[in-house]
């Protein structure tokens, strides 16, 4: 899942139903407590007056409790239609289950801004294993293995035979993660395997553009595989880090020279209202107060009369964060969550770098 795909449920009619309840598999009986849990998000939601309809929709998604450490929802009650359902590898910071305005979709980004697009490829001459990111995986296999030569004329016939094994998978490799790469805008290219076909992949791809690290890891059935996905997890661990402090580092770099930056709610709305915000900084201590909205994702402000001077009929308030989140997707933001203990985050809670400067930032 990306942003923009987020952008269509933001802008869309509500009022919405967001549910994010823990879904533990390592507990007594876990099954049990998770169908109990659910129990108690029907039961809360007709108390909120949300139609049988919408309730029905929001049950049958609740999904399996070994799925994921949490299960997140929305849904509209303008069509009692499920809008977003999946699990998420974190437990909610505290279970949510409300009906709102607008869906609160901060669990979800916080997932999201530590995902790096990534391309993995474990390689030998037998052929390759490659996976990405978004869930695609290509088995390829080249038949390399010979018997031992009797005559010197049968070596060199199975030497050739080998080598242009080798090269098929390198060049099968090499294809396959080219146009993954380009599928997943990937930033990090994994490979593993065995040293001379690992070496032809890597002198093929490093100009593809995302950074290539080699990890450790075999195709061979030895053992290997989880040794391959803990090193892919720790690297891109590594890499969201270090996009991370980047964005930090360019954010507070723009924000002393007070240039491409803006710091706190009221310079994040007016950047906002113009489109002109890149990515929203949002912290884990972010504000708690309303924001008023109008039809139009640009039409937001601190005050109902504010909203309607910038042309709103309608105008609806929401907690500040599903504002400018509903803002920031439906202009074509990026949003990322930073702890707020670092030195470098947001004033308010909030921040934002910008598509460009002016004086009116």
């Amino acid at each position: 899942m990306e942003l923009k795909d987020l952008t269509e449920i933001v802008t869309g009619p509500g009022p919405f139903v967001t549910v994010h309840v823990p879904s533990e598999s390592d507990v007594e009986q876990a099954a049990d407590r998770y169908e109990l849990a659910w129990k108690d998000v029907v039961r809360d939601l007709t108390a909120q007056g949300v139609d049988d309809k919408t309730v029905a929709a929001v049950e049958a998604a609740k999904g399996e409790h070994a799925e994921g450490a949490s299960r997140f929802v929305v849904a509209s009650t303008v069509d009692g239609q499920v809008k977003l359902a999946l699990s998420l590898d974190q437990p909610p910071r505290r279970p949510v289950v409300e009906v709102a305005p607008l869906p609160h979709l901060l669990p979800v980004l916080d997932g999201m801004t530590s995902q790096v697009p990534y391309v993995v490829a474990v390689v030998d001459r037998e052929g390759a294993d490659i996976w990405s990111s978004a869930g695609e995986g290509v088995e390829q296999d080249h038949e390399g293995t010979i018997e031992a030569p009797t005559t010197r004329g049968q070596a060199r016939r199975d030497q050739r035979s080998t080598q242009n094994s080798w090269r098929g998978t390198v060049q099968d490799a090499t294809s396959t993660v080219e146009r993954m790469v380009r599928d997943v805008d990937a930033e990090l290219i994994l490979l593993a395997g065995e040293t001379k076909i690992l070496a032809g992949v890597r002198s093929a791809v490093e100009g593809l553009g995302p950074k290539v690290v080699v990890i450790p890891g075999t195709r061979h059935a030895d053992g290997s595989e989880p040794l391959v996905r803990e090193a892919v997890e720790m690297e891109v661990a590594k890499q969201a880090t270090a996009d991370l402090l980047a964005l930090l580092a360019d954010y507070a770099q723009e924000r002393g020279q007070i240039k491409r930056a803006c710091d706190g709610v009221v310079d994040v709305v007016a950047a906002l209202r113009k489109a002109q915000v890149q990515t929203l900084i949002l912290t884990t201590g972010s504000p708690d107060f309303p924001l008023w909205f109008g039809e139009e994702p640009t039409q937001l402000g601190r005050s109902e009369q504010e909203v309607r001077e910038l042309g709103a009929q309608t105008v609806t308030s929401g907690p500040v964060v599903d504002v400018l989140i509903r803002a920031a997707l439906a202009t074509g933001a990026d949003v990322q969550l930073v702890p707020a203990e670092l030195e470098e985050a947001p004033n308010e809670g909030v921040g934002a770098v910008l598509r460009y400067a002016d004086d009116s930032a």
